[in-house]
C-alpha cells in the first residue's frame, strides 16, 4: 500500500475533507514537519480528484521541495505539462545579487547603498506563469505550488490585456488606448 493511500483514510485528511465539504475554501495547515504537508496534499488530491489546491509555501526553497515531493508521490516526474496535475507558479523575476554601492562624483570617498536589490526578469518563468494560468483556465483540477513572492505579482487578465496597448496605423499618430 502506498503512503498516500494510507493517508487518504487518515483522520487529518477526513477532517480537512469535512471542512471542504462544508464549504470551507481556505485551510491553513501548520506544524507539519518534513514531507508530511506533501503527503497530506497528495492524499487530498487522491481522495478529492475534482478539487484544485493552491499550496503556498513559506519561501522559494520550500516550494521547490514541496513540488518535488508531490511530483514523486503522485508519479508525475515524467509527464508532459498538459497531463501534470502539480504545477509551480514561480515569480517572473530573479534576484541574482544586491545592487552595488554607488559613489558620489562630487565626494568620491562617500559610498551610498540604498539597500535595493536588482531584479531581472526571467523569460522562462514568465512563460511558466502563463502556462499555469492557461491550465487553470482550462477548468481541470490542479495543484498549484507557489510562495508569497510569486503571488505578490499581478497577472493581467487576457480581456484586460486587449483593452490597453499601442495602436498603429499608416499615417496615424501612435498613442495609447485606454
Amino acid at each position: 500500500m502506498l503512503l498516500t493511500e494510507l493517508y487518504t483514510q487518515s483522520k487529518i485528511v477526513e477532517q480537512i475533507g469535512a471542512q471542504l465539504e462544508a464549504g470551507e475554501e481556505r485551510i491553513h495547515l501548520d506544524g507539519l514537519t518534513g514531507s508530511l504537508s506533501a503527503v497530506v496534499a497528495a492524499a487530498l488530491a487522491e481522495r478529492y480528484p475534482d478539487k484544485s489546491q493552491l499550496l503556498i509555501a513559506t519561501g522559494k526553497e520550500e516550494a521547490y521541495y514541496l513540488l518535488n515531493d508531490l511530483e514523486t508521490l503522485l508519479g508525475e516526474e515524467d509527464k508532459e505539462l498538459e497531463q501534470k496535475r502539480v504545477l509551480l507558479f514561480p515569480p517572473s523575476y530573479r534576484k541574482p545579487y544586491r545592487r552595488p554601492a554607488t559613489t558620489n562624483p562630487d565626494q568620491p570617498h562617500e559610498v551610498h547603498d540604498d539597500g535595493g536589490d536588482l531584479f531581472e526578469t526571467d523569460n522562462a518563468n514568465i512563460m511558466q506563469r502563463s502556462e499555469v494560468v492557461n491550465q487553470l483556465n482550462s477548468g481541470r483540477p490542479l495543484m498549484v505550488v507557489t510562495f508569497p513572492e510569486a503571488l505578490s505579482e499581478k497577472v493581467v487578465a487576457h480581456s484586460q490585456g486587449d483593452k490597453g496597448g499601442y495602436g498603429f496605423c499608416d499615417g496615424c499618430v501612435a498613442g495609447i488606448r485606454l
